[in-house]
């Protein structure tokens, strides 16, 4: 059961922080590179990278993050105790709080703006498009990349002290 553990704990710990850095290049550079450009130029760089991110790279870690993190929390109960354990709730708990942020708030702003035709919309309709995503889209990016950073820095912890 340790092993299997450990397996879990390792394996949440490189899916955490492969999906945390993803989100760490949004907030950090992607995002406020694309504050002083054109509303069509956000709109239509958004819906193309949202669109091209779900691809097997991304999506490995995204899901890899909700099950090996809660396989750890689960065999963590059972197969640790004391620090480890705490360690590796508090690592499942920011990378889980990153799914469900990334389910909840991000992925609907990503649908919405989907349906926006870059090519054909007026300048209008890509103005609202881009007042309804962005600031809540980067302030909800930002926070899930820092919940992934501590479910990140939690487990690797963990790993240190098992």
């Amino acid at each position: 059961m340790a092993a299997l553990f450990t397996t879990a704990l390792v394996l949440a710990l490189l899916s955490v922080g492969m999906t945390a850095g993803a989100m760490a290049v949004y907030a950090h550079a992607i995002m406020p590179g694309l504050r002083s450009c054109d509303d069509r130029t956000l709109v239509g760089m958004m819906v193309h990278a949202n669109r091209e991110i779900l691809n097997g790279w991304f999506i490995s870690g995204f899901l890899g993050t909700a099950v090996f993190s809660l396989a750890a929390a689960i065999l963590g109960v059972t197969a640790s105790g004391g620090a480890v354990l705490a360690w590796t709730l508090v690592g499942a708990a920011g990378a889980l709080s990153m799914v469900v942020i990334t389910a909840a708030v991000n992925v609907p702003l990503n649908n919405e703006l989907d349906d926006v035709d870059v090519e054909t919309a007026s300048e209008t309709g890509l103005a609202e498009a881009r007042r309804r995503f962005e600031a809540r889209w980067t302030k909800w990016n930002t926070v899930r990349a820092f919940s992934a950073f501590i479910g990140f820095a939690a487990f690797a912890v963990a790993l240190a002290v098992a």
